[in-house]
């Protein structure tokens, strides 16, 4: 989006103005108009970055003449990839997900969560546990900082949870804990795939 008031506010100011992520320009009639009455717009930006060389070369004729303009590929699609490979090298984890919670048992995830969110979580667990004693839990807090994390375990085992750190999955892959505490950043898009 090409906010008009903020883009010549930054151009009075000499802020340099970065358009990320542009792919090929709206088609047909209507697309020219709405580009034709967007143009003074576009002159405003200094810099462009494209997801293909379709795009920075549709985008071409809007540009300003100064302007610079790189194909940096698209980010969204780049990301999903990593992901995928990420997923196919880390084998692994699936595994050790699989072995701390065999299939035919549910599991819920609390993905990014903080203090409360996990007491809330923790109540419900409990509750849930009464018709469904197999039933697994899995907690990624939004901060694995390490006191918060030692609070996290003293707080299970107030409420008689048995638990484990990811960290420790390996080394106690068949762990009948009740709750495993994510205790590393970048796995909550994978993790979510485990949740029932």
């Amino acid at each position: 989006d090409l906010w008009p008031n903020l883009l010549f506010a930054a151009k009075r100011k000499n802020v340099p103005i970065v358009l990320l992520n542009a792919s090929t320009p709206p088609l047909g009639v209507f697309g020219f108009l709405s580009l034709w009455f967007r143009k003074s717009l576009f002159q405003t930006i200094q810099y462009w970055t494209f997801v293909d060389s379709q795009a920075a070369n549709a985008w071409e004729s809007s540009m300003d003449q100064a302007s610079a303009g790189y194909v940096t590929g698209n980010p969204r699609l780049d990301r999903v990839l990593r992901r995928v490979e990420e997923v196919e090298k880390n084998g692994q984890i699936a595994n050790l997900i699989r072995q701390w919670a065999p299939a035919k048992e549910q599991i819920i995830i609390g993905g990014s969560t903080w203090p409360k969110d996990e007491m809330l979580l923790l109540d419900t667990f409990q509750y849930l546990r009464k018709d469904f004693p197999k039933l697994r839990l899995i907690l990624v807090p939004h901060e694995p900082a390490a006191d918060h994390l030692r609070d996290l375990e003293r707080e299970l085992g107030l409420r008689k949870f048995s638990s484990v750190k990811f960290s420790m999955l390996e080394q106690k892959p068949n762990s009948d804990a009740d709750i495993l505490i994510v205790d590393a950043r970048g796995h909550l898009t994978e993790m979510y795939g485990y949740a029932t």
